[in-house]
């Protein structure tokens, strides 16, 4: 299973300590960015928000050093079906910003950095 993402939605998933507080670490993890394989060794707060990520494969492993069922792909589908926020980058003109921000405050959004 194969699951795409923007980096701001895959950095908001895997910086949520709430969501993560059973699970140890991912291992056998393939995330891609751009195209480009991440190195498992460069920080995932690195990735570009605007950035268009895959992840592929992955397992979980809680904090007995037990390997769960659950797929990395899994956990973070469930993350996504459990939160109450769409992240949407958007590309608007800049003589129309003051307007999206009038829009984004009116139904109860706001404009991520």
């Amino acid at each position: 299973m194969v699951v795409k993402t923007t980096g701001l939605e895959f950095k908001r998933f895997y910086f949520d300590e709430a969501y993560w507080k059973d699970i140890d670490y991912v291992d056998d993890d393939l995330i891609m960015v751009d195209g480009v394989e991440w190195d498992p060794d460069r920080e995932k707060e690195d990735i570009p928000n605007e950035s268009k990520v895959v992840i592929e494969g992955g397992y979980l492993v809680d904090h007995s050093g037990e390997r769960l069922s659950e797929s990395f792909e899994a956990f973070f589908k469930k993350w996504k079906k459990l939160s109450n926020r769409k992240i949407l980058i958007v590309s608007i003109p800049k003589d129309r910003e003051s307007r999206l921000k009038e829009l984004l405050k009116e139904v109860g959004g706001k404009i991520e950095n």
